[in-house]
C-alpha cells in the first residue's frame, strides 16, 4: 500500500494515517514496519490477529502491549472501523472480492465500496424486547467479549448473558442466565446497530442472472488486505537483503520510501 490516500469519512493526514471513526487515535498502514512482520495473519485465533493488527498501526500509544490493552477494549465495530482506517490509510486500490453464483458455479467479482463502509459506530448500549415482553438492555461486545467468544463458541447464552445489563430496569441477579428463546430478538437487535459484522452483498450472475445473496466476512477480508500487503514487505526485504546484505530488522526499520528508493536503484541497474 502507498501511503496518502484520501477520505473525508476517515480523516486522513498527509503522513497517511487515518483515523477510525469514533477514536481519537490515528492508525498507519499496514505492512510498513518491522512488527508487522510478527504477526501470522492466518492465526485460528481472529481476535487476537485482528487485535495485534490494531496495536501495531495504533498512532499515539508507543507500548504495544498498552495498545492491545486498549484495543480489547474497543467493541466489535469500533474495531472493524480500525481495520477500515488501516486499509484506507495504505491508499491502494482494493481488489475486487471474487465468488461464484450459487447456481452455476460461474466465477462473480463484486467491487467491495470500502469507504462507504467508514462510519462512526455506535457507542451506547441497545435495548430490544424478549419474545415473552421483557424489556433488555444489552451493552455492546468488545474485543474482549470476541476472546471469550472464541473459547466457548458453543455456548450461545452464556455468550450473551455476559453482554445483558439489565431486564425490565433490574441488574440480573447472580447466576441468572439468558433463556434460549430471547437470543433471537437480541442478535436481531445487535446485528441493526453493527450491520457490517453480519454483511450480505447482492450480485447478479453474469451467466444465468441467478440474484445471488452473499453472506461477506469484511474482517476476514480486511486482514486478507493486510496480508498482501505483509507478502509485499517480505519481498522487499527479500531484494534489499539480496542486494545490500542488510538484515531483516534493518531494512524493516527503513521508512518505506527509503526502501523504494533502494528498489529503484536495484531496477534501474538490473535494466542497464
Amino acid at each position: 500500500m502507498e501511503a496518502g490516500h484520501g477520505s473525508s469519512q476517515q480523516s486522513l493526514d498527509v503522513t497517511g494515517q487515518a483515523r477510525p471513526p469514533g477514536r481519537q487515535h490515528r492508525m498507519r498502514a499496514f505492512g510498513l514496519a518491522g512488527g508487522d512482520l510478527d504477526i501470522r495473519l492466518d492465526d485460528a485465533d481472529r481476535p487476537a490477529v485482528v487485535t495485534s493488527v490494531l496495536a501495531v498501526c495504533l498512532d499515539g500509544i508507543a507500548d504495544r502491549e498498552a495498545a492491545a490493552r486498549a484495543v480489547w477494549a474497543w467493541t466489535l465495530a469500533e474495531r472493524l472501523q480500525g481495520l477500515i482506517a488501516v486499509v484506507l490509510a495504505g491508499g491502494a486500490t482494493n481488489p475486487p472480492w471474487q465468488t461464484r453464483c450459487a447456481h452455476c458455479k460461474v466465477a462473480i467479482e463484486i467491487d467491495v465500496p470500502l469507504e462507504a463502509f467508514a462510519a462512526p459506530p455506535r457507542q451506547h448500549a441497545i435495548t430490544c424486547r424478549s419474545l415473552d415482553g421483557h424489556l433488555v438492555t444489552a451493552r455492546l461486545p468488545r474485543g474482549d467479549d470476541a476472546r471469550a467468544w472464541h473459547a466457548n463458541a458453543s455456548d450461545a447464552c452464556a455468550i450473551a448473558t455476559m453482554l445483558v445489563e439489565d431486564v425490565d430496569g433490574e441488574t440480573p441477579a447472580p447466576g441468572w442466565r439468558l433463556p434460549p428463546d430471547w437470543l433471537g430478538p437480541l442478535a436481531d437487535a445487535l446485528a441493526e446497530v453493527d450491520p457490517l459484522t453480519v454483511l450480505q452483498l447482492q450480485a447478479l450472475c453474469p451467466g444465468c442472472g441467478h440474484a445471488n445473496v452473499i453472506d461477506f466476512d469484511l474482517e476476514g477480508w480486511l486482514l486478507g488486505l493486510c496480508s498482501v500487503e505483509q507478502q509485499h514487505l517480505i519481498d522487499d526485504v527479500h531484494r534489499l537483503a539480496g542486494a545490500y546484505h542488510w538484515s531483516e530488522a534493518a531494512i524493516a526499520a527503513l521508512p518505506p520510501w527509503r526502501r523504494r528508493a533502494y528498489l529503484a536503484r536495484i531496477d534501474r541497474e538490473t535494466v542497464a
